[in-house]
């Protein structure tokens, strides 16, 4: 997967005030990043990213770059940042507007939303990790995670992660001169201002996921701490348990009433590779089924990978995935699923590239509207 550095923020952005740096051998360990967790709880994940850049350079005369200017909207930035500073300062709410409808029908426009916002979480840091997961978990809010193992984020990166979502759907900040981007924030943007919900009205499960937009109640799992060397639990594993674990509860069974399901959006990076495909099917045959709730994500690859079982996958979910990944040549050494095939076996296997494991992309458009024109 292609993946590009996170963007820097606007010169004229107000910046919030940053703990103080603490000089070195002082202090016990753990202070720095106490304070950084510190300060997103107090003034949110976008604050966490700006404090973290200024730390890992001070300008300064001698250091090879321009000093940092003072903080002052600039005309220099462009129309989109005066546009967005106009719009503040008359206390007006931006508005956006579809210029060409999706005609995908294969995914809700809940699902499509999710997967969108894990791409924007995953932008500074996709070197790091392969991939980002996202779901609406009961009582947590919006959720996201990564693999474990050695690839697994730091809180300090999951705090990035979520701040550089933040800003991107902020009509404050600048669009993005990346295409892809772009298209990403200004649908997000539109589901802040309510604009996409008007258009997307039929899907109920939309509305739960644009008032977590609108309240920031975006959180992290960081995963289990797993052995390097041993294969990892994937990110979408580690929330379809935490959504699992909300079935389970008393009084949470079928929501719907008896016989109808409850639809559970698991958004990524990328399609499911093939035993997080087989978990979702052994998941909604077993576990699922008892409890009225399917879990539905945006399709899988297919590709099989080193990978270690959840938690929750046990009895008979993983007997279902065992036999599945057994007749692909895949076996389990415990929890960890190995390729138990022989290299003469294996000759003649091509991988799909990065990207053909990503979800199908949405082809509708939106743009900002002046508002003389209807939204949709």
């Amino acid at each position: 997967m292609h993946t590009h550095e996170p963007e820097r923020a606007p010169a004229g952005e107000r910046r919030q005030p940053l703990p103080q740096r603490q000089e070195r051998g002082s202090g016990p360990a753990g202070t720095a990043a106490s304070a950084l967790l510190a300060l997103q709880r107090s003034a949110g994940n976008a604050a966490v990213v700006r404090a973290m850049e200024q730390e890992r350079h001070v300008h300064g005369a001698g250091c090879g770059h321009p000093q940092e200017e003072p903080a002052v909207q600039r005309s220099a930035d462009g129309p989109s940042v005066q546009r967005a500073a106009d719009q503040e300062d008359s206390g007006k709410q931006p508005r956006y507007k579809q210029v060409r409808p999706s005609t995908e029908g294969t995914r809700s426009a809940d699902l499509r939303m999710k997967d969108r916002m894990a791409r924007t979480a995953h932008v500074p840091v996709g070197r790091r990790t392969p991939h980002v997961a996202v779901s609406d978990v009961p009582g947590d809010g919006m959720m996201f995670s990564s693999n474990s193992g050695n690839k697994k984020l730091s809180e300090a990166r999951q705090q990035e992660a979520l701040g550089h979502l933040e800003s991107a759907m902020d009509p404050r900040q600048p669009l993005s001169d990346d295409p892809r981007r772009r298209k990403d924030q200004l649908k997000l943007r539109a589901a802040v201002t309510g604009q996409y919900g008007q258009v997307h009205s039929g899907d109920a499960n939309l509305a739960r996921t644009t008032k977590a937009m609108r309240d920031k109640k975006l959180t992290w799992d960081g995963g289990p701490s797993t052995c390097k060397k041993d294969g990892s639990v994937h990110g979408e594993m580690t929330l379809l348990g935490r959504q699992i674990a909300h079935w389970e509860k008393e009084g949470n069974h079928w929501p719907r009433g008896e016989g109808k399901f409850e639809i559970v959006a698991m958004g990524g990076v990328k399609l499911a590779c093939g035993a997080c495909q087989m978990a979702f099917e052994a998941a909604n045959a077993h576990i699922g089924k008892r409890y009225g709730y399917q879990v539905a994500a945006s399709g899988t690859h297919n590709e099989m990978f080193r990978w270690q079982a959840p938690e929750w996958l046990t009895g008979p979910a993983f007997a279902q995935v065992q036999q599945q990944a057994a007749a692909r040549g895949w076996v389990f050494h415990g929890r960890n699923l190995e390729d138990g095939r022989s290299e003469e076996e294996r000759q003649g296997e091509t991988r799909k590239t990065s990207d053909q494991h990503l979800p199908e992309d949405s082809g509708s458009e939106w743009a900002e509207s002046d508002g003389s024109q209807s939204d949709g």
